[in-house]
């Protein structure tokens, strides 16, 4: 196999931009081959672990084993794959083994990145990482490292990638067998190739992996390095010596059963033919869905799938269109499933299911093509006969009845299909106004009392009965509440970008004492004002798992509650406790509490009342959103009476030191 050799790499740009996610599936398939080798001598284990598994006890060394079976499938067949690693991650739980669930987090991490689902991608990547820094893994831990930093760059986020692939380059380089460096080198390319101060490492890297799957004979490294290698060449090479190379890779692929490879090859020539309008375009796109079909990745499908269903239905090959239809669907139904094994924010979800609808219908629009064009053919033959025996008045009787009833059925099904939009897109129109009405509420409860302060400071202004040293006072109140106003201003900015685009929930550590007194801090006009202090009763070493921004609409929306309904000259106390590894923070106040009927819809948004959206309104609102924001970040909300008076809401997160 020629692609085999290390040619001399190129590190000039590509003459096509490649899109981020197939590149990040190539890398992560190029760590797989990698990592999948079966020796001779445990082919023997292998086969008894692909009987059935009532047949084994459970133990480590099966745990192991299964993981290996779970990683050599990755490439052929995703659903065996994952059959394998459910069954090694549920048999390392029961044995409280936790090598094997760290090795199994890492197979599932890259199980996730195939079918794209980037949030359980992540997701489990960052839990095979604390396990072996836990245990002090090094070995195992660079390459999960390695795949944060693809993780990272391909979410376009660059500092983060190149800090966590720096500490995988510098792991790498202190362990004694250098095979896993020469697969973090291999990836050198993905996070710096837009950088040109980084060509002439580029280079090395790259001729630093050749060296080291050669002096390992680790063909499955020089099988990846060909395969990102082709995609440097055309620039230099020309078409002709890109296509042959990258035909004899899909050749190759196929006939050793990786069928991921073979995608992917298929998917670059398919790139460059279609950007050089070749009439042979469509082959590739065939030939994708036909090696993504066997070996499982019905998550890569879409593309290919939906560019082959509009190739035949403007062509009038409804048969074929309609297979491409089905695929699609099929593929979609396959991600839905994938997604439901994990969070999703309900957004995407719903974007998600809009489209699946929509491709139900023009799935089951195209099956009534093909129904109606049958039973037209029916009808025909049936006339003929008919034609030969009847007279000509009874024919044209008959063949009036017959255009009739089949103008009628037309009618009924255009009507149909008109109504069943109607109603979509009503059901569409009423969830984004239910949105919008939410924003414009958001917005009027976090800015009226910011505006409230500038407005009052103002008017004093006009008046003009104070002192030099009064005015300056009030304009630095100004100041300080059109600045409080700004920072609020963008926190719902970002809030409302994150439901309009989706969002990874991404923790990291919260320092509550800190947010609440950056809250407080707007609110201190009208605290001064009614004579309230603010007591927090809180450990200064005490953090939270949660989101900063999420985290800080919830204090200030109930520091905002607690003052607005406590009397003059009281004090807003603050507390903490730790509980199961969880923190709960609680807001109290001494005000006259809260009515029965008012606390058991507190946290409900109801849009089919007699008020309609008008009911949830204000503050009602505001702590519907919050109930919303805490359960995204795996934490709970509460509300309730006090028993010497006044009122008290707290929430639960999970805690940092247990987590």
């Amino acid at each position: 196999m020629n692609f085999l050799k290390a040619p001399a790499y190129s590190c000039c740009r590509p003459l096509f931009k490649k899109q981020q996610w197939w590149s990040f599936l190539l890398f992560i398939c190029g760590w797989l081959l990698c990592s999948a080798r079966l020796s001779y001598a445990q082919e023997g284990r292998v086969r008894l672990l692909q009987s059935p598994f009532g047949l084994v006890r459970d133990s480590a060394w099966v745990v192991d084993h299964l993981n290996q079976v779970a990683i050599s499938y990755q490439l052929k067949q995703l659903d065996s794959c994952y059959r394998y690693a459910d069954s090694a991650l549920e048999m390392a739980t029961r044995q409280q083994y936790t090598a094997g669930k760290a090795a199994t987090y890492k197979i599932l991490g890259n199980y996730y990145a195939f079918t794209s689902n980037k949030y359980l991608a992540y997701r489990f990547c960052r839990d095979a990482r604390v396990l072996y820094e836990a245990m002090g893994d090094t070995a195992h831990l660079v390459p999960v490292v390695m795949n944060q930093a693809v993780y990272y760059e391909q979410d376009s986020a660059h500092d983060r990638a190149v800090t966590a692939f720096r500490t995988a380059m510098a792991l790498g380089a202190t362990l004694k067998k250098d095979s896993v460096y020469g697969q973090v080198l291999a990836n050198y390319d993905f996070i710096y190739r837009n950088d040109s101060t980084k060509r002439d490492s580029i280079k090395w890297a790259v001729t630093k992996a050749h060296e080291i799957a050669r002096r390992y004979d680790d063909k499955r490294l020089l099988f990846y390095l060909a395969i990102r290698e082709a995609d440097h060449l055309l620039p230099t090479a020309g078409m002709a010596v890109v296509s042959r190379r990258l035909d004899s890779l899909y050749q190759e692929a196929d006939r050793l059963g990786y069928y991921y490879l073979a995608f992917r090859a298929s998917r670059l020539m398919m790139e460059y033919k279609s950007r050089l309008k070749a009439p042979d375009s469509i082959r590739y796109y065939e030939q994708m869905v036909t090696a993504a079909g066997k070996g499982g990745y019905n998550g890569l499908i879409m593309d290919a799938a939906d560019k082959l269903y509009h190739y035949y239905h403007e062509r009038h090959n409804e048969a074929a269109a309609t297979r491409y239809g089905g695929i699609m669907l099929t593929s979609l139904r396959y991600i839905e499933n994938i997604k439901a094994q994990g969070e999703v924010d309900y957004m995407g979800y719903f974007m998600q299911d809009q489209q699946m609808r929509q491709l139900q219908a023009d799935f089951e629009s195209q099956r009534q093509v093909l129904e109606g064009k049958r039973i037209e053919r029916r009808n025909m033959i049936f006339g003929i006969v008919v034609g030969a025996i009847i007279l000509g008045g009874i024919i044209w009787g008959i063949a009036y009845v017959v255009r009739a009833s089949r103008r009628t059925r037309r009618h009924v099904r255009e009507q149909e299909a008109i109504n069943k939009e109607i109603r979509e897109k009503n059901a569409l129109l009423k969830t984004n106004d239910d949105f919008k009405n939410m924003m414009i509420s958001l917005i009027a409860h976090d800015f009226r009392l910011p505006l409230a302060n500038v407005l009052d400071v103002t008017t004093l202004l006009k008046r003009r009965t104070f002192t030099l040293e009064e005015a300056a006072a009030l304009i630095i109140k100004a100041e300080t509440a059109a600045s409080n106003t700004l920072v609020v201003f963008d926190n719902i900015l970002r809030w409302i970008r994150t439901q309009l685009s989706g969002f990874v929930y991404a923790p990291e550590p919260c320092d509550p004492t800190a947010l609440i007194l950056a809250a407080w801090k707007g609110l201190e006009p009208l605290a001064v004002e009614k004579r309230i202090h603010l007591v927090v009763n809180i450990p200064s070493t005490l953090r939270v798992y949660g989101h900063p921004e999420m985290l800080q609409f919830v204090h200030r929306n109930l520091l905002h509650n607690a003052l607005k309904f406590s009397p003059g000259g009281t004090d807003i106390t603050v507390s903490a406790k730790r509980t199961d590894g969880f923190v709960t923070i609680t807001f109290s106040d001494q005000g006259t509490g809260m009515p029965a009927e008012v606390l058991t819809r507190l946290f409900a948004f109801n849009v089919h009342g007699a008020g309609g959206v008008q009911q949830a309104k204000g503050a009602g609102l505001a702590l519907i959103i919050c109930k919303d924001f805490i359960n995204k970040m795996n934490g709970n909300i509460q509300a309730g009476n006090n028993a010497g008076g006044g009122s008290s809401f707290w929430y639960t997160l999970p805690d940092l030191v247990k987590n």
